[in-house]
């Protein structure tokens, strides 16, 4: 099976490899991948299908090859993949034994049913809450519900200095605060449609974002310190 990864592809598969170093793809179009911590799921649709269940050890480094040859053709066999340019440089790279693979396999579907509530988060916006984190050095970032207004904050441990900025209003009397580690946000930068969810029994509280572009979404659990009225 010979083909070449398109754009989103590409994203797809560099944005697998900042959850998680190593990825295992299934047969088919639809992947996932959570990192070491369990702490980020995420899932892409792929422009084709995989033909067989395949792991790579280090994604970056494979991506980096088929940088370096241009972006070749893809030829996907049972223990290889064979990137070839029409000059013929090339490379054969194998894939990784699956039992050296530290993936983690969800031990159910993410359930994504009844959001407490859903707001949609503009790629501007998006930048703007991540270059906040970085300027503040902040560790937690929080979604905020008071009065019907939907916030996101960005705090400075050191002082009472808060980034916010508006994402949405709904006419609840429902309040809470879904603090979200920084550090997990490793999202493409995207316009989204984001879902918040209280907990449940059976499922902690936890934050279900959708790429509009680019054939992702996430699911990204709430730190132990959020609070949910």
């Amino acid at each position: 099976m010979t083909l070449k990864l398109n754009k989103s592809d590409q994203n797809i598969l560099i944005n697998f490899a900042k959850i998680n170093k190593s990825m295992i793809l299934v047969p088919g179009k639809e992947q996932t991948t959570i990192d070491t911590n369990k702490k980020i799921f995420a899932r892409g649709t792929l422009s084709f299908g995989i033909p067989y269940q395949l792991g790579f050890y280090d994604t970056e480094q494979f991506l980096k090859f088929y940088d370096l040859l241009g972006e070749p053709e893809l030829d996907f066999q049972k223990d290889r993949v064979n990137m070839v340019k029409p000059d013929g440089e090339s490379v054969h790279y194998y894939y990784s034994n699956e039992n050296v693979l530290n993936v983690p396999r969800p031990s159910r579907e993410p359930d994504v049913s009844n959001p407490t509530v859903m707001f949609q988060l503009t790629k501007e916006k998006l930048n703007n809450i991540k270059t906040s984190v970085g300027i503040f050095s902040s560790q937690n970032m929080a979604i905020c519900l008071r009065n019907g207004s939907i916030d996101v904050k960005v705090s400075q441990a050191a002082s009472q200095s808060t980034y916010t900025v508006h994402v949405g209003s709904i006419e609840s009397p429902k309040k809470f605060n879904a603090v979200i580690n920084s550090m997990n946000l490793k999202i493409v930068p995207d316009d989204y449609d984001v879902s918040v969810y209280e907990p449940i029994v059976n499922r902690g509280p936890r934050v279900y974002l959708v790429s509009k572009n680019s054939n992702l979404n996430y699911i990204i659990p709430c730190e132990s310190e959020s609070t949910f009225d």
